[in-house]
């Protein structure tokens, strides 16, 4: 299928839309905090692997693999954000939003997989 007709039948995962928010540690740092969306946290979507890798970071080697989630269009998501499938214990931190078709009813998330 190509992305333009990509039936909503397509759209079987059901996955809990969150807000990072950040609180203070007491020693001059954050602490990332994460909430489920206030409205309607509960986003229907499809799920195509994107690509991977691997990286060296602080001595030790992380694997980056990113998948392209697809959902329907809403106005409340954006970068930043992530979505977490609690069953396999995943999320998906949202790296950016674009539509999917020319009639604005489906949007594309590029995001990064991390264990929770």
């Amino acid at each position: 299928m190509t992305e333009n007709n990509q039936g909503i039948g397509a759209l079987r995962h059901a996955l809990r839309l969150q807000n990072a928010l950040k609180t203070p540690d007491g020693g001059g740092g954050w602490h990332t905090v994460w909430q489920d969306a206030a409205l309607h946290p509960l986003v229907y979507v499809a799920i195509e692997t994107a690509g991977g890798g691997e990286k060296l970071q602080s001595h030790r080697l992380e694997e980056n693999i990113t998948r392209r989630l697809r959902i329907r269009a809403r106005a409340d998501i954006g970068a930043g954000m992530r979505l977490v499938d609690t069953a396999a214990h995943t999320g998906y931190e949202i790296i950016s939003v674009r539509p999917a078709a020319d009639d604005g009813r489906f949007l594309w998330l590029e995001t990064t997989v991390r264990p929770l």
